[in-house]
Order: C-alpha cells, then structure tokens, then sequence
C-alpha cells in the first residue's frame, strides 16, 4: 500500500490516494484499489484529510518524512452520540400504551352498547309498524 498523487485540472489541486493491490478472482489478476483520503497542501506537502468516510487521520506524506508529533497535534474529532432507550423510557411508553388501549376498549364497549340499543329500538319500530 503507498500513497499516489493526481492532479485534478479543474480544480487546479493535487489529491492524495491510498492505492492498495487486490488479487480478482474473476479477472485472475491483481487489481488497483484506491481511495481518496485527502489533498496535498502545496506550501508543507503534506496531506490534508478529507475526513468524507470515517474520521480523519494523520497521512504521512508519500516523500517518507512523516513526523510522528504531527499526528498529536491535531484536533480530535467528536463522535456522534449514540441514542439508548433506557428501560425506564420503555416501561413509560408501555404504560401510556397500555393506558391507551384500555381507554379504547371501554369506548369500543359503549359504542357496541349504543349499537345493540339502536338496532333494538329499529326492531321495535319495525314490529310496531308490522302490527
């Protein structure tokens, strides 16, 4: 594994690559892998990471003068904080859920009531008209 440079022409700036060897088994052959990890900084010549995938890194530069302090100096990137339902939060939403379904079946019940009352009132009316 080395590091490549390419120029784009557009942008007018030079890219760093991580290129990498990968046996194909299909083509039976080893095939270039690269990844852009950054891009070089024409004053010190150093790799500056794009941090686009995962966090950034320290890259040495492809001349082999990588200064191991440098890596120290620079700034630590924040993770992202993961959210945990606690069981506490759970029990809660269980409770409210449970709560809910037990107001729906006591208003189930009075509309099923006021069903049966009103088909027997429409039976009533219906016998009495018969008669």
């Amino acid at each position: 594994m080395y590091i490549s440079r390419s120029f784009n022409k557009r942008m007018n700036v030079w890219y760093a690559y991580e290129v990498d060897y990968v046996w194909d088994e299909f083509k039976q052959k080893k095939v270039q892998k690269r990844r852009c990890i950054g891009k070089f900084d024409p004053e010190t010549d150093q790799v500056i990471p794009n941090g686009k995938r995962g966090h950034p890194r320290f890259v040495p530069s492809p001349n082999g003068s990588a200064d191991a302090n440098q890596g120290a100096n620079q700034p630590k990137p924040n993770k992202p904080k993961k959210s945990y339902i606690t069981r506490r939060k759970l029990e809660a939403k269980v409770q409210k859920l449970a709560r809910t379904m037990k107001d729906l079946s006591q208003q189930m019940a009075i509309l099923s009531r006021d069903l049966e009352a009103l088909t027997k009132d429409e039976d009533a009316n219906v016998q009495g008209e018969g008669t």
